[in-house]
């Protein structure tokens, strides 16, 4: 079927060069082709640029080599441990640790101790509340009464006591209803503060 060279939508100017063209090829010649035909022949024949869809499936299903290095997964390693502390600690709840601890000051006792030996010339205290030390624990001298006495605050508990008098010589203390033999030939008193017991642990059977 012919070509109709005036229909709608023709363009004279390819037609021209096309009709050129076949003429010089039927010739035996090869001329260089109009540059407007070489434009338009090679701006059909560039690639097209893909579309941002298009672009953004190949780069997500392109493979990928992942290097770790032990340097790298230190901060990945800290952010999970942080991650985890926020999310899951506060759905554990207060465990023991963290209820409040009652020490021996918060429960201690005020005890007066007292020795009536007016003959004495230094008088201390010294028990297993303080070491066995008669530092800090020496007993002050109440003329009027005649007693060598000292103000203590203990710990609820059971005490063990005894008076040192004048450095050398342990003596028990004589209103203490408890008493035990300390091993090496002494006598100590027993105190119980609480649970109970007077002071001097009355109703205590040790």
């Amino acid at each position: 079927m012919s070509r109709n060279r005036n229909s709608a939508g023709a363009d004279p100017g390819r037609d021209q060069a096309e009709s050129l063209i076949a003429g010089l090829i039927a010739r035996g010649t090869s001329p260089e082709p109009p540059p407007a035909l070489l434009a338009r022949v090679m701006s059909g024949l560039a690639p097209k640029r893909p579309t941002v869809w298009r672009r953004a499936r190949r780069w997500l299903t392109r493979p990928r080599t992942l290097t770790v290095t032990p340097l790298r997964l230190i901060p990945l390693a800290a952010a999970a441990a942080t991650l985890l502390a926020v999310l899951v600690w506060p759905r554990l709840g207060p465990g023991p640790a963290s209820q409040p601890v009652i020490t021996a000051a918060a429960q201690a006792d005020s005890v007066e101790l007292s020795l009536h030996l007016p003959e004495a010339r230094q008088v201390a205290v010294i028990g297993d509340f303080n070491r066995w030390s008669p530092k800090d624990s020496e007993m002050a001298f109440d003329a009027e009464r005649g007693l060598w006495t000292i103000s203590l605050r203990l710990p609820q508990g059971r005490h063990e006591y005894a008076f040192l008098v004048d450095g050398r010589q342990v003596l028990p203390d004589p209103r203490a209803v408890l008493s035990k033999d300390d091993g090496f030939g002494n006598v100590n008193s027993i105190l119980v503060i609480g649970n109970g017991g007077n002071g001097h642990g009355s109703d205590q059977v040790i």
